[in-house]
C-alpha cells in the first residue's frame, strides 16, 4: 500500500529550548512526524530550503536535559560538554563555516573518547557492572567511526560534516539517552554520585 509522504518539523518547546519528543514510531526526537502536510500546521507552507529563517541561528538545537541525566556529576558534565561540541558542529554546518572547523571539532570528540569513555569504564569496571564489554564495544565503534571521520576529511572528501552531524545526533539519541542510563541505577546503588 502506498504510504503518503512523511513531512517533519523541528518542534520548540513551551520553555523557549529545543527538547526532545517522541515520535511515531516510538523513538526520542527533535523531529515531529507528521503523514500529511496539514498536519504541521503553518511551516507547510513555508520553503524548506529556508526553513533556518524563522530560528535564531544562537540556539543550541541540541539541548541537554535531566532526561539524559546518569546522576553521576562528572558523567554529566562530560555529557553536557559532548553536546556543546555538537550544537557547535550544527552551527558550523548552518554558517556554511563547517570545514574551518571541522578539525577542531573532531579533535574535541577524540579528546571527549579518551576521556569521557575511560571515566566511565573505570566506573563500570571498579563497580563489576555485568553490562560493561557490551559498553567498550560502544565505544570501541564510536572511536573507530570518528577514525574514519578524521581520515575522511583529511583526504578531503564531501559530506563528511552533514555525515558526523548525523552520526552524533545518533549517538545522543541511542548512546547516551538509552545505553548511558543502563548503567546509572547500578552505580548509583552502589553510591557513585
Amino acid at each position: 500500500m502506498y504510504e503518503p509522504r512523511q513531512w517533519t518539523q523541528i518542534l520548540r518547546a513551551q520553555n523557549s529550548e529545543f527538547g526532545f519528543i517522541e515520535g511515531l514510531d516510538g523513538h526520542k526526537s527533535i523531529i515531529k512526524d507528521a503523514r500529511y502536510p496539514s498536519d504541521l500546521g503553518e511551516i507547510a507552507n513555508r520553503n524548506i530550503l529556508f526553513a533556518r529563517d524563522y530560528m535564531a541561528s544562537s540556539e543550541n538545537t541540541f539541548c541537554w536535559t535531566k532526561d539524559y541525566s546518569v546522576n553521576i556529576a562528572v558523567l554529566d558534565e562530560q555529557h553536557k560538554d559532548l553536546f556543546n561540541t555538537v550544537n557547535e558542529l550544527e552551527q558550523a554546518l548552518s554558517a556554511g563555516s563547517g570545514d574551518a572547523a571541522l578539525d577542531s571539532i573532531l579533535h574535541k570528540l577524540v579528546q571527549y573518547a579518551l576521556s569521557h569513555f575511560a571515566a566511565e569504564e573505570h566506573l563500570m569496571r571498579e563497580h563489576a557492572f555485568p553490562g560493561l564489554m557490551a559498553h567498550v564495544v560502544q565505544h570501541q565503534m564510536f572511536r573507530a567511526r570518528v577514525a574514519e571521520f578524521l581520515t575522511d576529511h583529511r583526504a578531503g572528501k564531501a559530506g563528511v560534516l552533514a555525515s558526523l552531524l548525523l552520526f552524533m545526533q545518533d549517538w545522543l539519541k541511542k548512546h547516551v539517552l538509552k545505553i548511558d542510563k543502563q548503567y546509572s541505577p547500578f552505580l548509583t546503588a552502589r553510591g557513585v554520585r
